[in-house]
């Protein structure tokens, strides 16, 4: 039978805090006593939905059946924002119910997949500050962006009709003369001031993706008479996506250039040779600022001069379309703490005393949901992102070392060393990718060669 304790606990707090509490940011911690209750109340959209999503969680333990099959069958009618309120199987007492339940929480994340994986948009037309962009990109798209001026003063016009997050920032980085600054950390796009032309700061839009054509190099082609045409690209994801990996096939590209042999007045369009069309490449994805990059080399042959490239093809990249960070105050840090949202459950294993150098933090993941997903790369997927806040300015300073110490299906334990002791004023933050799933981003472009 189910805890009744843990669901009068839920009911009452419900009531008492229905104005408080988000869906989106909502979480399920497990007290020292062992309690599995929500955490980090916040204001919600829909005030009934946690006595709503209560009420049927009780009635899938039913004796009834057609009152079992409702229940489920009314919990993923309640849509993806019932997802932050779901508890975990365990606390459920019988196993028919605990079935139930990981199937209603499957069902849900393909729906909210479904949503996470469309680009998120942005309608913002007038004269508006940098503050008050990056308020707008967040608000709408869930995007968190910083735009560092020289000048506090300096604003920019903008006429965004429901375009799409890169749609905007390419915009954005056309009318100014900001730049994505790839050596920033953390989950927020950068944009700083830059003395680049217009077209090497630009970014090429393509869904919740972004593409730019870094350099491209003509080299000798050792052992021919033709040479080579090295394409530098980049690709990206939204902020709020968490990429893990990026898949490049070259077959799936294709270059052509426009052409003339010296002499020629007209240029025509010749499709290019690949140097290695068989070529496959897994590439562990880079932060928001980076991106992934990687090359396809094209045969020019002899005596062809280009005037410009026509570019397409696609990747496949491997991404958390949730990204969930988990804060852990370090004043409060100690084995045994845990934390759950979305689905993970985060627990801290073993901690260095304070002040000592290096610090170390060991934890354990733990999915509700295994499988294919899951057994790809865990230990480096579910392992691959933490780091300490540290003092007023919320600095972030990333792991220097990273042990995998268990790996099982959907569970893996690491240990983190940072160069620096932890002390009880900053936080630990790890951050776990949710939803895993392979979208495909494609890019079509016309570069001109610069002379």
């Amino acid at each position: 039978m189910p805890d009744t304790g843990f669901y009068r606990h839920l009911s009452i707090l419900s009531i008492l805090t229905l104005a408080l509490f988000s869906w989106e940011q909502i979480s399920w911690e497990q007290t020292d006593a062992g309690e599995i209750r929500p955490a980090e109340p916040l204001q919600m959209s829909d005030p009934q939905l946690p006595a709503l999503v209560a009420q049927k969680i009780r009635q899938l333990s039913s004796r009834q059946l057609e009152i079992r099959q409702t229940a489920e069958k009314g919990l993923v009618e309640l849509g993806p924002e019932a997802l932050p309120f779901l508890p975990s199987p365990e606390v459920l007492g019988d196993a028919s119910s605990r079935d139930a339940l990981r199937r209603v929480r499957q069902q849900l994340e393909m729906l909210r997949a479904r949503e996470a994986a469309q680009p998120s948009r942005i309608t913002l037309s007038g004269t508006f500050t940098a503050n008050r962009l990056e308020a707008e990109f967040l608000q709408q798209t869930s995007n968190p962006v910083r735009l560092l001026k020289n000048s506090p003063a300096t604003t920019y016009t903008v006429n965004w009709q429901g375009l799409t997050f890169w749609e905007a920032i390419a915009n954005l980085l056309e009318v100014s003369d900001l730049a994505i600054d790839p050596d920033s950390m953390g989950s927020t796009l950068t944009l700083i001031s830059s003395t680049k032309s217009a077209a090497e700061r630009s970014v090429i839009p393509s869904g919740p993706f972004a593409w730019s054509v870094e350099s491209i190099e003509q080299k000798p082609l050792s052992g021919t008479p033709g040479s080579i045409a090295r394409l530098h690209i980049r690709v990206r994801t939204e902020p709020r996506l968490d990429p893990l990996f990026v898949f490049v096939n070259s077959q799936d590209w294709q270059v052509n250039a426009l052409v003339k042999t010296a002499g020629e007045k007209e240029p025509a369009l010749e499709k290019l040779n690949l140097w290695n069309p068989s070529a496959r490449y897994e590439l562990v994805a880079g932060s928001v600022q980076q991106g992934t990059t990687f090359t396809i080399d094209a045969i020019l042959p002899e005596g062809k001069i280009p005037s410009e490239y026509q570019i397409s093809g696609k990747a496949l990249i491997h991404t958390g379309l949730v990204k969930q960070e988990f804060d852990f105050a370090a004043n409060r840090l100690k084995p045994g703490q845990s934390i759950r949202r979305g689905g993970v459950t985060i627990t801290i294993r073993a901690v260095s005393a304070p002040e000592t150098k290096p610090a170390t933090i060991e934890l354990s993941t733990a999915y509700d949901v295994s499988g294919p997903a899951f057994e790809s790369h865990r230990a480096w997927v579910f392992h691959r992102q933490a780091w300490i806040k540290r003092g007023k300015t919320g600095t972030l300073e990333p792991f220097v070392e990273l042990n995998v110490t268990q790996a099982a299906a959907g569970i893996t334990m690491a240990e983190f060393t940072f160069a620096n002791p932890l002390t009880e004023s900053e936080t630990f933050v790890y951050s776990a990718p949710l939803l895993l799933s392979d979208l495909e981003a494609t890019l079509k472009t016309t570069i001109p060669v610069a002379r």
